[in-house]
């Protein structure tokens, strides 16, 4: 499976929107300026300080530990990727909700196929 994440233009943070299988699913939020844009491998990582499993995206040349997890602000990012079902100016909101839907899918897609990301520059068409 591949997720796609289409970026709006950047203000003060990074907004956007995923989709899984061409379906929208949630909004995204990342630092002002993100990760650089291209395709990367997707799995459930453990991560120590949230003391659960966690979208884990790798190869991502000079990052690590980018994860797809929940947060509302900018300050909240950490260099990551947060979700959300609502957007509000330069934040994003139900972030928990988002990111149960969202670590559901790629669970289960892990189960029988690798599952990548693929992160554009451009608002979707």
């Amino acid at each position: 499976m591949i997720l796609e994440l289409y970026r709006d233009t950047p203000t003060n943070c990074t907004l956007g929107n995923l989709y899984a299988d061409g379906i929208w699913k949630t909004f995204t939020l990342e630092p002002l300026e993100p990760i650089p844009a291209g395709e990367y491998p997707v799995t459930m990582e453990y991560w120590a300080k949230k003391d659960d499993y966690y979208p884990l995206l790798g190869n991502v040349v000079g990052h690590t530990g980018i994860y797809i997890h929940s947060g509302n602000f900018v300050t909240d990012t950490h260099g990551c990727i947060l979700v959300g079902l609502r957007k509000a100016v330069d934040s994003i909101l139900d972030s928990r909700l988002a990111l149960a839907e969202i670590k559901s899918i790629i669970k289960g897609s892990l189960e029988y196929e690798e599952v990548s990301i693929k992160i554009s520059d451009y608002i979707k068409e």
